[in-house]
């Protein structure tokens, strides 16, 4: 009886405190601060590692595998995300006044060949990080680690205001 009287104290304080972070980042979003949203960011980022562990189930040895896994994708994501946002730059571009009538022939078959490369790269790459998401994880643990990630990612966005769900292309299929 006595323990179970300790734990009706012990959960009040962890609620209370929940409520009270939850109410100081609604006030830090408000403020919006551009250095109170990086912290809020580093936060939200360093909870998602706890939030793995435990929804999934993994041990320190699996944590290290898949942190392993995850920086070498999370780099190759970058870099195609470089190459992509180039080449929407420079589809953009073309959405000025002429709308790209000035093309000629061979500069839209070319913008027409990377962007059909930059799809084919971005498969490959979801597939590749999918591989080698299954030699850690279960299937069904790869759909809930892709999940939680589409979440942190629309949490971070949230942050920075850039809103909504998703990629904001209306991906409908989860990739990144």
């Amino acid at each position: 009886m006595k323990g179970g009287g300790q734990v009706m104290p012990r959960g009040l304080g962890i609620l209370m405190s929940v409520l009270l972070m939850g109410g100081v980042q609604d006030l830090v979003a408000q403020r919006g601060g551009r250095g109170s949203r990086a912290d809020m960011e580093l936060r939200v980022q360093a909870g998602f590692d706890n939030r793995v562990r435990q929804n999934l189930g993994l041990g320190d040895d699996q944590m290290r595998r898949l942190q392993e896994v995850v920086g070498n994708f999370t780099t190759q994501r970058l870099q195609f995300s470089q190459r992509e946002r180039s080449t929407r730059a420079r589809v953009g571009r073309l959405g000025g006044p002429g709308g790209g009538q000035d093309l000629t022939e061979e500069e839209a078959s070319q913008i027409l060949t990377e962007m059909l490369e930059l799809s084919d790269q971005e498969a490959t790459l979801f597939r590749e990080e999918q591989g080698a998401l299954l030699q850690i994880l279960s299937p069904q643990e790869v759909v809930r680690y892709l999940v939680m990630r589409q979440e942190l990612g629309d949490q971070i966005r949230g942050i920075r205001g850039r809103g909504g769900p998703g990629r904001g292309r209306g991906r409908q299929d989860g990739r990144r």
